[in-house]
């Protein structure tokens, strides 16, 4: 029996705090990813509540004809908040990269994140079958780093942990007896090369 469970990476999203929306680039990414997922015929499709994560997702809904249903468990670890400024954003998101252990004052700790995203798998999780979960790059690498360590994340995806997940990008755990194994790790490689965007922590 096994289970697969695909991670889809938000779409290059607006610079703006708050809940931004996809840029045009961002969009065709989401496009790149509908199709490339859409052949692996889902049965379930899951997002984080924030708009950059129902977007990129919106396109593959589409095609399936399939709803899509929101866990807030798939929420970026730290978001930059209406009126905070960049700079303080930025010393949040390193800290608690560094410490994973630490609580933002407005957000999530790297652990917390990870035992939430383990959760959010075993919950839509199906038997036999592919479910897709869009979501933000930090909470996918705080899952990988928790499945994988720090070392073999590292060997396997060099620099994922500090440059975060590219736009449009799919990372892939299958479930064989019980264990959850990453098949793929942020692969953007059906993203045409002109709409790639750099990697993205949130």
């Amino acid at each position: 029996m096994v289970t697969t469970v695909l991670l889809l990476q938000h779409g290059e999203k607006q610079r703006a705090p708050g809940d931004p929306s996809l840029t045009p680039r961002g969009t065709a990414q989401a496009v790149a990813s509908a199709r490339c997922t859409a052949a692996l015929a889902p049965v379930a499709l899951l997002s984080s509540p924030l708009a950059r994560a129902l977007e990129t997702i919106a396109p593959l809904s589409d095609m399936l004809d399939l709803g899509v249903d929101i866990d807030p468990r798939l929420r970026e670890r730290v978001n930059l908040r209406a009126g905070e400024s960049s700079e303080a954003f930025i010393r949040a998101w390193s800290r608690s990269t560094s410490d994973r252990s630490w609580t933002p004052p407005r957000g999530r700790s790297s652990l917390s994140t990870a035992r939430d995203m383990i959760c959010a798998l075993e919950s839509h999780a199906v038997d036999d079958a592919t479910v897709v979960l869009a979501t933000h790059g930090g909470a996918t690498v705080d899952l990988l780093r928790s499945v994988l360590g720090d070392a073999e994340l590292e060997r396997r995806a060099p620099g994922l942990i500090l440059q975060g997940v590219p736009g449009g990008a799919v990372t892939a755990l299958v479930r064989h007896d019980g264990t959850w194994e990453v098949d793929a790790i942020a692969d953007d490689s059906h993203v045409p090369s002109d709409q790639r965007s750099g990697h993205a922590p949130e």
